[in-house]
């Protein structure tokens, strides 16, 4: 394998195309539809562990890019608070810098949503 200059892992056999991690990806999980993409959620590009990734949209994709104010880990954090009753929608927003309807889509998992 080697990595392309955006530091994506490819194959460079020509019998093999496109990146690794979506080929991995189908290996244990299937066929998947061609209009998603790839999200490393432990945000190595160089990953291909199956486990570490998630088929999304590109909007979603791009929700949870470099700029994006959640990560992972924060996601988690916010569901665990919600669903603990710990902390409202609006101070878990006023918490993470997030609008209280991002945090809405994060806990009714329209965001985010698990593989």
């Amino acid at each position: 394998m080697s990595v392309d200059d955006d530091g994506y892992a490819y194959y460079p056999d020509k019998k093999i195309s496109g990146r690794a991690a979506r080929t991995y990806y189908i290996q244990k999980y299937g066929p998947v539809e061609s209009d998603l993409v790839t999200d490393h959620l432990c945000r190595n590009r160089r990953c291909v562990n199956p486990d570490h990734l998630e088929m999304v949209t590109n909007a979603e994709n791009t929700r949870r890019g470099e700029s994006a104010k959640l990560d992972w880990k924060k996601v988690e954090k916010i569901r665990n608070l919600y669903s603990s009753k710990s902390l409202t929608q609006t101070a878990l927003a006023r918490k993470f810098g997030v609008c209280q309807s991002h945090v809405s889509r994060v806990v009714n998992l329209e965001h985010w949503a698990t593989a």
